[in-house]
């Protein structure tokens, strides 16, 4: 596929733009993507499984609608050393997984690759980059937040247009019949959009953390789902509509590693807040 900034694929059909068309021709042109992608999608919200993945640019979308911006995933410099051989490396790893160019998680990758070398040879080093990591780790987590309250926090058109999108997207996927596998969703993001989301939609997310005042992470893959009995029925259990699967693939900002306890707990951060601390 010719991967133009604008484009899309609903089964054997494709089409992609570089500059989308302006007043009535824009409209003609949703208006004829519109026959070719609503089938398409109608077929695949039915089929047995179910997965969406979901990057980067469903953060912005939703944040451009609140009248905000999603967090920067540009490079950046540590101010080390070893800036030179990491922003090398970085592109290495980004070009052999055919991703194009490097962003900040191929750099922290690289950066926390030479701190475990320098941790072996050289323990002052290692722990003077270490600060340079935190530091930058600290300011990519504050700019996350800050997308987080540029949508709860925008004017009330921009709020109720950004939840309105947010709502419609996440519900045209989830209203399956609870006969079907639930839809799983997959993001590499790290804010909690999705989980706001399903809040504002009234969809129930099964995640792998069981427990209510303290949740901990299930590293098994035990199935957790919930159903109720009908009234006057007994005997007939079925399951809750409005349920989906959530599996963040590079972990979220409401996550944290308890070093003592060896296991993966979730933080209470509300969504939006104006929460800092420093790097552990």
């Amino acid at each position: 596929m010719d991967w133009k900034p604008h484009c899309y694929r609903a089964g054997s059909h494709l089409e992609a733009v570089d500059d989308l068309p302006a007043g009535e021709d824009l409209e003609k042109f949703i208006e004829r993507s519109r026959r070719y992608i609503e089938p398409w999608l109608s077929a695949v919200f039915q089929a047995e499984h179910l997965n969406l993945v979901l990057g980067s640019g469903f953060t912005s979308a939703v944040a451009f609608a609140a009248g905000g911006r999603a967090a920067d995933m540009g490079q950046i410099a540590f101010g080390s050393a070893y800036d030179a051989s990491i922003n090398r490396h970085a592109e290495t790893t980004a070009q052999s997984m055919g991703r194009g160019a490097a962003n900040i998680e191929d750099q922290f990758r690289s950066a926390l690759a030479v701190l475990e070398g320098l941790t072996v040879t050289d323990a002052a080093a290692a722990a003077a980059f270490k600060r340079q990591i935190d530091a930058k780790m600290l300011e990519f987590l504050r700019s996350i937040l800050a997308t987080e309250r540029a949508i709860s926090g925008a004017n009330e058109d921009g709020r109720l247009k950004a939840e309105s999108l947010l709502q419609s997207f996440l519900l045209s996927f989830a209203s399956r019949s609870a006969s079907r596998e639930r839809l799983h969703v997959f993001t590499t993001n790290y804010e909690r959009l999705i989980e706001h989301g399903c809040d504002l939609a009234g969809l129930r997310i099964v995640d792998r953390f069981v427990g209510a005042l303290n949740p901990l992470f299930r590293s098994s893959r035990v199935e957790l789902d919930m159903h109720y009995n009908p009234p006057g029925i007994r005997g007939e259990p079925r399951f809750m509509e409005g349920v989906v699967r959530v599996s963040k693939l590079h972990g979220s900002i409401d996550w944290q590693f308890d070093k003592a306890s060896k296991v993966i707990r979730r933080v209470g951060i509300p969504f939006g807040a104006a929460w800092s601390a420093p790097m552990g």
